[in-house]
């Protein structure tokens, strides 16, 4: 009895040994391919260019890095664009970009301010800010060193739209 299995053991070991190989290739062949993001996306999605009106324009300065500032309105939306200047990238380790309708004191975010999303790496960067945005101020807070930028750009009292 001992010798049938172990022919048995032998002869699924040899088709094992075939079909797993086969299996994996398979596997891989039909696997989904990977995602792959170019960029963080922000809570309401980027500004669409084609009916932007340009509000304000400015630019200030984020740890030695020049910014660019560009506040529009498109489709009734207020958005910022934040672009440094120069080709070079935020030096600040991790910049989240925060929205406050009062500011920002100390060395912590407010706990009511949105978050917009990153400025990272040396192009421009597109935020649309909260519906209710009217006037207030961007914030800025890196991650990685635990601290709240003292630079922060005032975003001025809009009209709303009739």
């Amino acid at each position: 009895m001992n010798q049938k299995l172990r022919r048995r053991h032998r002869r699924m070991i040899a088709v094992a040994a075939v079909t797993a190989p086969a299996i994996l290739v398979a596997a891989l062949v039909t696997r989904p391919p990977a995602v792959v993001m170019n960029e963080i996306p922000v809570a309401a999605g980027n500004i669409a260019v084609g009916d932007t009106v340009h509000l304000a324009n400015g630019t200030f300065t984020l740890d030695s890095t020049p910014i660019a500032v560009q506040l529009s309105r498109s489709g009734g939306a207020l958005g910022v664009r934040l672009a440094p200047q120069g080709g070079s990238a935020v030096t600040g380790a991790d910049v989240l970009v925060y929205w406050h309708e009062g500011g920002g004191t100390g060395n912590q975010i407010p706990d009511d301010a949105w978050l917009l999303g990153t400025l990272a790496g040396p192009q421009a960067r597109a935020f649309a800010l909260p519906g209710h945005a009217q006037a207030g101020e961007l914030l800025f807070y890196s991650l990685a060193q635990q601290r709240l930028y003292d630079e922060r750009w005032a975003i001025p009292e809009q009209p709303t739209a009739p």
